[in-house]
């Protein structure tokens, strides 16, 4: 009752997406293992996600200062949902070295696109709390980013091992999808 609905189904759409990440990041080493990639080449791609995400942040607070911060936000998820499945099937079908260069792009994507998420994301959380509860609303977003996450993973681990790793990233993609329907929607 202290969080205004818009801001609640922020925090919903939040959870849903979260999970989302963790469907697709939590069963992703494996499955990369699996396809070919090496464990140091694994590693590779998630510093080559990590260190775009670096570098974008500034950029992506300019671009949330200057356009619609839930349009980029939205933007991001729709393209990580979308992207998710594809790095799947990429990296199946396409094997080292060449596969490397062709899934490093999307990992790049994926780095950048957390990086506009990541930055619209508190300020949607700020525009959206009364100021008696900012604080209380920040923080419940980072539990709930990390209590996503932790579903996320078990759900996407499970889904791999009952159906395939596909389908984890399917559901993974869906669930950022869904997420992303819910915050548009709720805003």
């Amino acid at each position: 009752g202290r969080f205004p609905g818009p801001l609640a189904r922020y925090l919903l759409a939040a959870a849903v997406f979260f999970a989302g990440f963790s469907a697709f990041f939590g069963p992703l080493p494996a499955y990369l293992v699996d396809a070919g990639y090496a464990t140091d080449e694994v590693f590779a791609l998630f510093i080559l996600s990590s260190a775009a995400s670096a570098v974008s942040y500034a950029a992506a607070g300019t671009l949330a200062s200057d356009r619609d911060p839930l349009s980029l936000q939205a933007g991001a998820l729709l393209f990580r949902s979308g992207v998710f499945p594809v790095v799947a099937l990429t990296s199946a079908a396409v094997a080292p070295p060449l596969g490397l260069v062709v899934v490093g792009a999307f990992f790049v994507g994926i780095g950048v696109s957390w990086a506009i998420i990541a930055v619209t994301a508190t300020g949607l959380v700020t525009e959206l709390a009364p100021e008696s509860v900012r604080a209380e609303a920040l923080g419940a977003y980072t539990a709930i980013g990390s209590l996503g996450g932790g579903i996320g993973s078990v759900l996407g681990g499970a889904i791999a091992d009952a159906a395939g790793y596909l389908p984890a990233f399917v559901v993974a993609g869906g669930c950022v999808a869904v997420g992303t329907l819910v915050a548009v929607d709720g805003l």
